[in-house]
C-alpha cells in the first residue's frame, strides 16, 4: 500500500470505495455500476449471508472477487450470521453450522484469496441479542 504521508511514516492508504449496489444485477445497469465504481474510491464491497462463499452459490462474493482486475477495484467481502434489523440467527449457531461457516471461509480463501474478509458484520448486535450464539460464534 502506499505512503499516505502520515506522520508514522509508511502508513498503509486509507482505503474507500462503495458498497456493490447496481440499479439491477442484469445487463448494462451492472457494468454501468462496475464502470463508476473508481469514481467512489478503490474499495467494492459486498455483504451477506455466510453461506454465499459456498462453492455451489456463485453469488455475490465470487463475483467481487471475479470481477476486481478487470474493474480496478479492490474486493472487501462482509459475511454475517443473522440478519442485522430483527437478530434473528440466519442458522442456528450449533457446531455443524459453526463447521460449515469455517469450511466456507477457508475454501473461499484459498479459492479466491480475497485481501479482505470480514467475518461477522456487526457482532455487538449478536452480542445484545444472545450472549450464548455470541460466546459460540467466537
Amino acid at each position: 500500500m502506499a505512503d499516505d504521508g502520515g506522520a508514522g511514516g509508511d502508513q498503509p492508504a486509507k482505503l474507500k470505495g462503495i458498497t456493490m449496489t447496481p440499479k439491477s444485477f442484469q445487463g448494462s445497469d451492472f457494468t454501468d455500476f462496475l464502470n463508476l465504481t473508481g469514481e467512489a474510491g478503490d474499495v467494492v464491497s459486498w455483504a451477506g449471508d455466510w453461506a454465499e462463499l459456498d462453492d455451489n452459490a456463485e453469488g455475490g462474493p465470487e463475483v467481487l472477487v471475479q470481477l476486481a482486475d478487470d474493474y480496478h477495484y479492490v474486493p472487501v467481502v462482509e459475511v454475517q450470521l443473522f440478519e442485522p434489523s430483527t437478530g434473528e440467527l440466519t442458522r442456528p449457531m450449533n457446531s455443524a453450522n459453526l463447521a460449515k461457516y469455517e469450511g466456507w471461509a477457508r475454501d473461499f480463501c484459498e479459492k479466491h484469496e480475497p485481501p479482505y474478509l470480514a467475518l461477522g458484520m456487526e457482532v455487538n448486535i449478536l452480542f445484545e441479542e444472545s450472549h450464548s450464539d455470541y460466546d459460540a460464534f467466537v
